[in-house]
C-alpha cells in the first residue's frame, strides 16, 4: 500500500482511519442541482454526483474518524 500505510487504511473496520462523507443529492427548490431518477442505484447517483455535483450536497464529513465541520462562508454564492 502507498506510503505503507496499509495496516492503517482500505478496510471499514474497527481500527482503521475512516474518512468520508455524507452527500444529499437533494437540494432546496430554491437551488439547481442535477437530475436523478428514484429508481436511480446509488452507484448512479454517486457517478452523477461526481460528474455533476458540487459543494452544496456535502452535508457531514469526517477525516481520521472525527466530523470535522465546514464554514457556511467558505463556499460563496454565486
Amino acid at each position: 500500500m502507498a506510503l505503507g500505510l496499509g495496516e492503517f487504511l482500505g478496510k471499514f473496520e474497527v481500527g482503521y482511519e475512516f474518512d468520508g462523507l455524507l452527500v444529499e443529492t437533494r437540494l432546496p427548490d430554491d437551488e439547481e442541482g442535477f437530475d436523478y431518477f428514484m429508481e436511480d442505484p446509488p452507484e448512479i447517483l454517486f457517478e452523477k454526483w461526481i460528474n455533476m455535483g458540487d459543494e452544496r450536497n456535502i452535508k457531514r464529513v469526517w477525516v481520521q474518524g472525527k466530523e470535522v465541520t465546514i464554514q457556511e462562508d467558505y463556499y460563496p454564492k454565486a
